[in-house]
């Protein structure tokens, strides 16, 4: 690592950084950057052993530089929130991964004189996809970027007494830059109908009819440029419940009844329960704990736990189901340092799904990932901040459907934001 070459990228940072302390008029707009330096041990996600094509590495240092704007303005009754990121990276040893990507999010809250209020989201995103080989993905040994859009819009209108009706809308898209990755592209809409109760201040009810329509266009390379595609329905019957226990502790929960079924991939059909608790506590005034258990089917699960459930970036989970754990603890050492821990654990039930419509029966087949990371934050001023990451990710695997591999990524990030 060239930790000279690294000092002339940190000057400028810590240059603004200083200018920028001293600057404190209030505006809805905000204007950024940051400077990331990491290592990861196993950037392919590679089995142990396994022999790397010649010029590349196995373990990687990262330099990430980020520019970053944003907006949070009301407008009357109105709010507009906006953020963009400009994201490039470059790689130590493995060249070919240098990639730029973005992220645009954009949300406008709504509210009418009377009992109609809504919310409209749009977001879109480009980054480097993970490097996680399951049975339909080879060994992947260069770039892969991702890229996603997304549309979600909801429409609350108030009833009588308590009441809330409620109906929402999504879509999305998700494409690959690599061929290999081509039966993960998949769109899909979204539609939810539903009420709401809210018998006191402290407990809210809801249930909703949700149904999804999907489509992977590409899911089956048949010869000479011709693919087979699938499709997929899916209706779910949702109850949730958000309870405020006491000013400590706050419970939401979700369970919902439904089934998915696909046209070609009938191996992946799936009818039962799935849902997600999340269990908020502060015992202290300067400690957090939070709990967060799930189960749900892989397209779905993916978008539930987020990037930041496990170490691994961007990628479609094709799963038949995802049942996962985390714990969180955040501890606020000074009013400007804090520290966090966490652990979790999640286990996916797998199927090969390039054994469409098999009349000999599906292969299947499962993994484990065990994860646990540690962080710092330092926020000297209002404009700066700087933390410091270090997460392990280990996956185990039955019946040869996904690859065992072993992880660890330590990395320290500055940033500045002006407003």
């Amino acid at each position: 690592m060239n930790f000279h070459r690294t000092s002339h990228r940190l000057l400028p940072l810590l240059a603004l950084a200083l200018a920028g302390s001293a600057w404190s008029q209030s505006s809805p707009w905000y204007v950024g950057a940051a400077l990331g330096l990491s290592h990861d041990s196993n950037v392919y996600r590679l089995s142990d052993g396994f022999a790397l094509q010649a010029g590349l590495a196995r373990g990687d240092t990262i330099t990430t530089a980020t520019l970053l704007a944003g907006l949070d303005q009301p407008i009357g009754r109105q709010r507009v929130q906006g953020s963009a990121q400009l994201r490039n990276s470059r790689f130590s040893r493995n060249e070919g991964l240098n990639n730029s990507g973005y992220g645009l999010n954009l949300s406008l809250d709504w509210a009418t004189i009377e009992r109609l209020s809504g919310k409209v989201q749009l977001a879109a995103n480009r980054d480097l996809a993970v490097f996680a080989p399951d049975s339909d993905i080879p060994t992947l040994q260069r770039k892969n970027v991702a890229s996603s859009e997304q549309i979600d819009a909801s429409v609350r209108l108030g009833l009588i007494s308590r009441w809330v009706a409620e109906a929402t809308v999504g879509w999305r898209n998700v494409g690959y830059s690599a061929s290999e990755f081509q039966s993960r592209e998949y769109n899909q809409g979204s539609a939810s109908l539903g009420l709401q109760y809210r018998p006191s201040g402290a407990l809210g009810l809801g249930t909703a009819l949700r149904a999804t329509n999907g489509r992977f266009p590409r899911a089956l390379a048949l010869g000479n440029d011709q693919f087979l595609a699938d499709r997929f329905k899916r209706h779910d019957i949702d109850f949730t419940a958000d309870w405020v226990a006491s000013g400590a502790s706050t419970v939401n929960a979700r369970i919902s009844t439904g089934r998915v079924r696909y046209r070609e991939a009938t191996q992946r059909d799936f009818s039962g329960l799935t849902g997600q608790l999340r269990w908020q506590w502060r015992p202290t005034g300067k400690l957090t704990l939070g709990t967060t258990l799930l189960r749900e089917t892989g397209l779905d699960s993916s978008r539930a736990l987020g990037t930041g459930f496990f170490v691994t970036g961007t990628g479609t989970d094709v799963s038949k189901t995802t049942d996962a754990l985390r714990l969180r603890a955040d501890y606020e050492l000074t009013g400007k340092i804090s520290l966090n821990a966490s652990v979790s654990r999640a286990s996916r039930t797998l199927v090969n799904t390039q054994q469409i419509s098999s009349s000999t029966g599906p292969t299947e087949g499962g993994d484990r990932t065990h994860g646990a990371g540690l962080g710092m934050r330092w926020v000297p001023t209002r404009a700066l901040q700087f933390s410091c990451d270090w997460s392990r990710e280990q996956r185990r695997t039955d019946g040869g459907l996904s690859s065992p591999y072993s992880v660890d990524v330590v990395g320290c990030v500055g940033q500045i934001i002006l407003q």
